[in-house]
């Protein structure tokens, strides 16, 4: 199995024990971050995958504080200057206020 250190510990060892049977050999190599208690993976990947996989709402549940964060990453994010790329021939800058394709 490779799952994303985001998800958190919690998720991956119940995921694997889902796997796991009589007379498995189970070697858990996991990253660095997992290993610092306080590191529940990643709010939003977590949220996600809940919406997606409906059986991680069994591994753990989101916290208040956890969803606060994302709704206001969001709404950060809706605010920031959009990047976009601006097409030299079709844009309205090539256009005439009767339509006519001038650029």
């Amino acid at each position: 199995m490779g799952l994303h250190a985001g998800l958190g510990l919690e998720f991956i060892i119940n995921e694997a024990v889902l796997s796991v049977k009589k007379g498995d050999v189970v070697l858990l190599s996991i990253e660095y971050p997992l290993y610092k208690d306080e590191e529940d993976g990643d709010p939003d990947l977590i949220n996600y995958t809940q919406n997606i996989y409906p059986k991680a709402k069994d591994y753990y549940r989101i916290r208040l504080k956890d969803n606060l964060i994302i709704w206001f990453q969001h709404l950060k994010n809706r605010f920031q200057k959009q990047h976009s790329y601006l097409d030299s021939v079709y844009n309205r800058k090539s256009f005439n206020t009767y339509g006519d394709m001038i650029g």
